[in-house]
């Protein structure tokens, strides 16, 4: 059965051999330059225990010009590649012949694989992060093997230079980690270099020299809203759990900091395998100490004073809240966000203290409830490097105002203490000896330099004051091949994006499914880019190292479409890198040589001549007048001329075919920066250069700019299809059972957003019965369902019409619409259509039971509404102060609701207040329902 190929890979090597004797053709001594293989025969999966060894050849090529095929033979492989091909899943396996290796990709399936069917409805975000590392292997070999996603090129990058005496802890760059500065050590002590004054430093300590060029706002966790601020403080504040590198420093943890353990459920409900519940402890470490600065008189505080436990937590954040800090209510990672019970309306004077969520159990152990239910890791994410504690006898000795606004008044929780200020000069720290993992960091200090700039950064570093800085742009050319510089990818990777339409018609056939996309009718699509084995030309066909490293500079070469900063997912702090899965896309389509080859590219350029000839798109030249197939360029950015000069010169000097006399040319457009709509976006182009990137935590939510029906609206690659059911996927469901099933992509996307109802590998939409559409959308919004009832009436009135009439306006056999009651105050109508006995949705319209809740819904700014007063008739028309505003002479109900297309028979005036202001509202009242229509 003939899918997807997943890669061949091959690697070519340069060995004398002698004594062949594999056919009477080879000679009996010959230099052999290199194998590759012959899989035109292979099938791209194999159902297990059914690979068949006769479908490779291996191609021999000597200097002399001479090519050998040989048959595969087991005793080409090793023992454990013979057993991967009869064990389910994807392997890489490795041919080997007197010397050379050859590398190819075979999916070994289940033969019980079909397409998924989730009728009940799946949430693969309740998945483990392995199993959610291994779809998203899968979805990205699909769009990378498919050309779907376009080919990826190159990705930005930020540039460092350390100094010889550091030793990084990871010389890799962690997505949420860094390089792990606050974790590395040096090999020489200060002695050894300049310190910020310009003399050498003292013996026997170790001082981190970096640079800074704005001051903190705050030294108060809590009053301080700006990220300068957030960094400073987190070298001198602990929160009860912080983030770590994970073993294998691709990814990371959230381990205790202050608090030892995990928190611990109260009462918890295991749902899909993990743990749920309002109600958590918190056990905080023993025998934590403040430390304060020199300066600080403590002779008046109470005695403890240096005791840090968990009495320290719970006081600062009842004075967090008391004085309505900023930490504390807003900015997302407050109380009110992560949804303490009652903390908003304790700020609010609703209830007291004791009613909060927020309990101190003893010493030791705080208690924390939630208004819903958490997981452990929303719990500890919550807590992590924030919610940290103040101590409360240097704030009372020094007030609100007082605390934070310097070294002298704030006290030490964390890795190092707080020594010197000196505003757009330095800050000086020194180790914290009392802080509890003070064993993990080496440097006994850190120096922060001011410097204006990152040029007088640089500067510095090179005088040799400084461990650290950053590179400029424009002066990492000059260091590329110095050792002291490592670079930090970005999350954006660059692609070439493909208009692959091929024909008018594939064209208008989008235009006419998509016509809110805008695409360029005008614009004629190239055919020869319809055919995959061009877009795999492409792929193949450009030396990123050259493109990216040694033309454009300051960029890193990049044949996957995500970098390696993602993480899976941020629950399991898992690198998109850092499972087997994910691994094995870097090494497949890299082939050591940044997925460029060659060789392959123009047989695959050759392929796509041939067959794009013989379907009567072009003809064949000759060798004194080539065929030259003419391909726009254009880009959805300002772009490095030179690096799109030299793109365009390795694929006009590669992709020529000898035989049918054929090449390229590529025409440069304009780049005429608009935002992507310029050309990109509206499929007014050949080919071009765009990118995008996804949320670092969360790339799965990023799998939508792929998809043929472009639901984010950045879809960069044209004539693709993403939906038939042609990705196979394997992973260990919630059950933990391990599933092999095959999956349209769109249907994998919209399945890592949510809940959604799978049949055939696609997502559901045509259901046995209009009860069941209702169903299956009521318990996609995750609500209740109380009663269904026909809403005939309702419908006709929004929609303005009898819905036999809109039947026939869809063409369809009928359309029926249905009332979901799910509250005392909300329903839904919804509208279903019927054809050949198959039930669709349509569309929906949000029915209320008050006005008020229907103007406060339809408005979205529900928090800004105080009430309605209504409905209004002819005289309060004529009365309403705000209609007498209005530039209209209208002075009746029905005239405002003919001027805004309402149905004048059930369409209401209703005078509004709003936090700030007052106006009207038209209001749709049809029997007990109410429906907002326009906000005058």
């Amino acid at each position: 059965m003939k899918k997807i190929i997943l890669l061949i890979t091959t690697l070519l090597l340069s060995f004398t051999l002698f004594g062949c004797d594999f056919d009477n053709n080879v000679p009996e001594e010959g230099t052999i330059e290199g194998i590759t293989l012959n899989l035109e025969e292979l099938e791209d999966y194999y159902e297990i225990n059914g690979f068949d060894y006769e479908d490779v050849t291996i191609e021999i090529f000597y200097l002399d010009e001479i090519n050998v095929s040989v048959p595969l033979q087991t005793g080409h492989l090793s023992e454990e590649d013979i057993l991967k091909l009869s064990t389910l899943g994807i392997h890489n396996v490795t041919v080997e012949l007197e010397g050379f290796s050859v590398i190819f990709t075979v999916f070994i399936v289940d033969p019980s694989m079909e397409p998924a069917n989730y009728l009940s409805g799946i949430d693969m975000r309740d998945l483990s992060s392995e199993s959610k590392a291994m779809i998203l292997a899968a979805a990205e070999r699909y769009l990378l093997h498919t050309v779907t996603g376009g080919v990826p090129l190159y990705t930005s990058a930020d540039h460092y230079m350390y100094s010889e005496r550091t030793i990084l802890f990871s010389e890799e760059y962690n997505g949420v980690m860094g390089f792990g500065n606050p974790f590395s050590q040096f090999n020489a002590d200060d002695s050894t270099v300049l310190m910020s004054d310009g003399t050498y430093g003292t013996a026997d300590e170790y001082t981190w020299r970096s640079a800074y060029n704005t001051d903190p706002y705050s030294l108060n966790p809590w009053t301080a809203d700006d990220s300068v601020s957030e960094d400073f403080i987190n070298l001198y504040t602990g929160s009860l759990y912080s983030f770590y590198f994970d073993e294998s420093k691709t990814g990371y943890e959230i381990n205790g900091e202050l608090a030892t353990g995990d928190p611990v459920a109260l009462n918890p409900e295991m749902i899909n395998g993990k743990e749920f519940a309002t109600t958590w402890q918190i056990t905080v470490e023993d025998n934590l100490t403040w430390t304060y600065h020199p300066s600080i008189d403590t002779s008046s505080f109470n005695a403890g004073y240096e005791v840090l436990d968990a009495n320290d937590f719970v006081w600062t954040w009842k004075n967090a809240l008391d004085y309505n800090w900023f930490r504390a209510v807003s900015g997302g990672g407050d109380f009110i966000s992560r949804g303490i019970k009652n903390a908003e309306d304790y700020i609010e004077g609703f209830v007291s203290w004791d009613e909060v969520g927020i309990k101190l159990i003893d010493d030791n152990t705080i208690e924390v409830e939630f208004i819903n239910q958490k997981s452990l890791y929303e719990v500890k994410y919550a807590m992590a490097d924030s919610w940290q504690p103040l101590n409360e006898d240097l704030f009372t000795s020094l007030d609100m105002n007082g605390y934070g606004i310097n070294p002298e008044t704030i006290a030490s929780s964390g890795i190092y203490t707080f020594d010197v200020w000196v505003p757009g000069q330095k800050l000086a720290f020194t180790k914290n000896d009392n802080y509890v993992h003070a064993d993990m960091y080496h440097f006994t200090g850190l120096d922060y330099s001011f410097y204006e700039d990152n040029n007088e950064a640089l500067d510095a570093f090179l005088e040799g004051t400084l461990d650290v800085s950053s590179v400029p742009s424009t002066s990492v050319e000059e260091y590329l091949t110095d050792l002291r510089m490592f670079a930090a990818t970005r999350q954006t990777t660059y692609k070439l994006a493909i208009n692959g339409f091929g024909t008018e018609e594939h064209r208008d056939d989008y235009i006419d499914k998509y016509p809110e996309f805008g695409i360029n009718e005008d614009f004629t699509p190239e055919p020869i880019l319809m055919y995959l084995e061009m877009k795999q030309a492409l792929q193949y066909g450009i030396d990123r190292n050259e493109l990216a490293v040694e033309t454009g500079k300051i960029y890193l070469p990049a044949y996957t479409h995500f970098t390696s900063t993602y993480f899976v997912d941020s629950e399991g702090g898992l690198s998109i890198r850092g499972t087997d899965a994910g691994a094995s896309i870097v090494d497949d389509f890299g082939n050591g040589t940044d997925g460029y080859d060659p060789n392959k590219a123009v047989d695959y350029f050759m392929q796509a001549v041939s067959m794009a000839i013989s379907d009567g798109f072009y003809t064949a030249g000759t060798a004194d007048n080539y065929t030259t197939i003419e391909l726009i360029f254009s880009s959805g950015f300002p772009y490095n001329s030179n690096m799109i000069t030299n793109l365009e010169e390795q694929y006009e000097n590669l992709l020529v075919d000898n035989e049918n006399f054929v090449n390229i040319d590529i025409v440069l457009a304009e780049p005429t920066f608009t935002g992507y709509d310029n050309s990109i976006l509206t499929a007014n182009f050949d080919i071009g250069i765009a990118g995008i990137s996804g949320s670092l935590m969360c790339p799965l939510s990023f799998l939508d700019t792929f998809r043929d029906d472009n639901p984010t609206g950045f879809t960069f690659n044209f004539g693709i299809d993403t939906h038939s059911v042609n990705v196979p996927v394997s992973y260990e469901n919630v059950e933990g059972e391990i599933v092999h099933e095959l999956w349209s992509f769109n249907a994998l996307a919209e399945a890592f957003k949510g809940k959604v109802y799978i049949m055939n590998g696609v997502v559901q939409t045509v259901f046995s019965t209009p009860e069941n559409v209702v169903i299956a959308k009521v318990d996609l919004r995750n609500e209740q369902l109380l009663s269904i009832e026909d809403g005939t009436t309702v419908a006709e009135v929004l929609i303005g019409k009898a819905l036999s009439d809109y039947a026939l306006e869809l063409e369809v056999d009928a359309v029926h619409a249905k009332i979901a009651k799910t509250s005392l105050f909300e329903s839904t109508l919804y509208i279903i259509t019927e054809k050949n006995g198959e039930y669709e949705y349509l569309e929906e319209f949000e029915l209320f039971l008050t006005a008020e809740h229907a103007i406060k819904f339809h408005s979205n700014a529900p928090n800004y509404f105080v009430d309605a007063t209504g409905p209004l008739d002819d005289q309060g028309v004529l009365d309403n102060t705000y209609l007498s505003t209005l530039n209209n002479e209208f002075t009746t109900v029905a005239e405002y609701a003919t001027d805004n297309f309402a149905p004048v028979e059930y369409a209401e005036l209703w005078a509004t207040n709003w936090d700030d202001l007052s106006d009207v509202y038209i209001v749709i009242h049809i029997n007990e329902y109410y429906i907002g229509w326009y906000w005058l």
